[in-house]
């Protein structure tokens, strides 16, 4: 529920930073459904493939042993927010270059027609920079409801303290790391400074920067704070997390398009 409200409160502060800089609010509106559901599906994938594969099946000397392949459609079984991330920026890469559009499946002429809905690919592509800049540049509000409702269930505990502080958290009488508490200070500080530059002429994809290269070395630390042992340990593949491999990317492509947009002679509203 906590992060429910959180995508309302950041929709509705989206909706006046939109108007305030001309953009469109029905192309603001249908971008954020894209995402968002990019968002739900690629979480969930990356959960599935990258921490819990042997619910899918296994494999065993050369041989593949399904377990439920359906797991991947099971969208409420775990979620992992740098596969929401990435499935969030092919969303918003489909929603470019396609629409959802009425498409004849099965037709009978004079008689009948079924039609379905199905991608077309759009005549012009759409801008997504400026839609998506705004978005990041509220979505420390959205990410800190989440990130409380982690503090509050305590669904997020790592390896064990050496000590009592405000960020441990007793569990079984053991003292663990309160990474959902720790994330949400990162999210309150990246809240803070978004919120505080507003109202300043920042060139467009700025925040998106902004999120990516502040962030995502946050959460690759506080990886490594991740339990060691006993249930829901974390998979390494190398010396690294999946999370830490993915907020590495996430990074990268941020510093990347940051490089970009600091070489671009092109103002906010142009820039697209």
């Amino acid at each position: 529920m906590l992060t429910i409200i959180g995508i309302f409160v950041a929709l509705g502060i989206a909706r006046h930073r939109a108007l305030a800089l001309g953009l469109d609010r029905t192309h603001l509106y249908r971008f954020t459904m894209w995402t968002l559901v990019g968002a739900v599906l690629g979480g969930h994938i990356a959960d599935t493939l990258c921490y819990h594969p042997d619910k899918i099946g296994q494999f065993v000397e050369g041989i593949v042993w399904w377990n439920n392949p359906w797991e991947l459609l099971e969208l409420w079984d775990g979620w992992r927010s740098f596969g929401g991330f990435f499935g969030a920026i092919v969303a918003a890469l489909v929603w470019r270059n396609y629409q959802v559009q009425p498409t004849v499946w099965f037709s009978m002429p004079g008689f009948a027609e079924l039609e379905i809905l199905g991608l077309a690919r759009r005549e012009q592509r759409q801008p997504v920079l400026a839609l998506a800049d705004v978005c990041f540049s509220v979505f420390p509000m959205a990410w800190a409801f989440n990130r409380f409702d982690s503090v509050l269930i305590h669904d997020h505990l790592g390896t064990r303290a050496t000590r009592e502080s405000v960020f441990v958290v007793f569990a079984d009488s053991v003292p663990r790391y309160d990474l959902g508490l720790l994330d949400l200070l990162v999210t309150l500080l990246l809240g803070v400074l978004a919120a505080g530059t507003w109202k300043s002429n920042v060139k467009t994809g700025t925040y998106i920067c902004l999120f990516g290269v502040l962030y995502s070395p946050a959460r690759f630390v506080l990886d490594f704070l991740c339990r060691k042992s006993g249930h829901n340990v974390a998979p390494l593949y190398g010396t690294l997390t999946p999370a830490q491999w993915g907020f590495a990317v996430l990074f990268l492509l941020s510093a990347a398009l940051f490089v970009k947009i600091l070489g671009s002679s092109d103002d906010r509203a142009s820039f697209a």
